[in-house]
């Protein structure tokens, strides 16, 4: 069968079309593809600025939290027992023959007032935070607490408790600083209890509760405690944030942490 002129110009043609398709399809592809790979990019390096700055910020918190609660120590402790101590001492120039029983109960004080300041040189010390794990961090919160006498704070923790990378358990510090701050500031609590659970495909996971006045979480007026800003660093370790909460009825706040294994 002959092919006319015709036949082959259509051929010709028909192929040409086809071909600046695909080639048009191809540069759209690669158009797209750029596009959404310069916004991954771009979303990533705004992600590092935005971890960055808050990372920073919660560096400075933390170091402003941990001042005030040095000079709380040295004034409601450490200060209180070196007065009592100067006192005995006092007592003891003017009545010597009690000196067996006061220079013990002196040294019993003076003891107290060092391992005071032994725990307030760890608080200066810049890279402690960077050392202790979570678990510990909690502990001296607790124990913080206790000592305050104005709650009765209990920790559980179950599982093997795993490394975090220390910019992330930094903000994950001054996230639960805050919220052990908010109970103080606003629950009128007794109890509070911390909980850590370690597991090995969803991470870590605390849960904060305290037997409190609680408040309406849909209430945006509430949303002053400090929970927005929470919620942004929670979302800058991957995390979940979730808060539980009814007047009268005390409140729950929940952090799901993934495991960095």
């Amino acid at each position: 069968m002959q092919v006319s002129a015709t036949d082959i110009i259509l051929i010709v043609g028909l192929i040409t079309t086809m071909t600046l398709i695909v080639v048009i399809f191809l540069l759209a592809y690669v158009a797209v593809y750029n596009k959404r790979k310069r916004k991954h990019v771009e979303e990533k390096d705004n992600m590092k600025q935005a971890f960055s700055e808050q990372l920073l910020q919660a560096q400075l918190e933390i170091q402003e939290q941990t001042s005030r609660n040095i000079s709380e120590e040295i004034h409601d402790n450490v200060g209180q027992v070196l007065s009592l101590s100067s006192i005995q001492l006092n007592m003891l120039i003017q009545h010597p023959e009690k000196a067996k029983i006061e220079l013990a109960e002196i040294k019993e004080n003076i003891d107290l007032a060092l391992e005071d300041l032994r725990g307030i040189a760890r608080n200066l010390n810049g890279g402690y935070l960077q050392q202790i794990s979570i678990n510990e961090f909690l502990q001296k919160q607790r124990r913080q607490l206790n000592k305050g006498g104005q709650h009765l704070c209990e920790m559980y923790t179950s599982g093997t408790e795993k490394n975090i990378p220390v910019q992330h358990k930094i903000i994950l510090f001054r996230i639960l600083q805050e919220c052990l701050q908010n109970i103080i500031k606003h629950a009128q609590a007794t109890e509070i209890i911390l909980r850590t659970a370690y597991t090995e495909d969803q991470g870590l996971k605390v849960t904060v509760q305290d037997n409190g006045v609680g408040f309406n979480v849909s209430d945006q007026q509430n949303r002053g405690l400090g929970i927005g800003n929470m919620e942004r660093r929670m979302h800058l370790l991957q995390g979940e944030f979730a808060i539980e909460s009814n007047a009268g009825q005390g409140t729950t706040i929940h952090l799901n942490i993934p495991s960095y294994d």
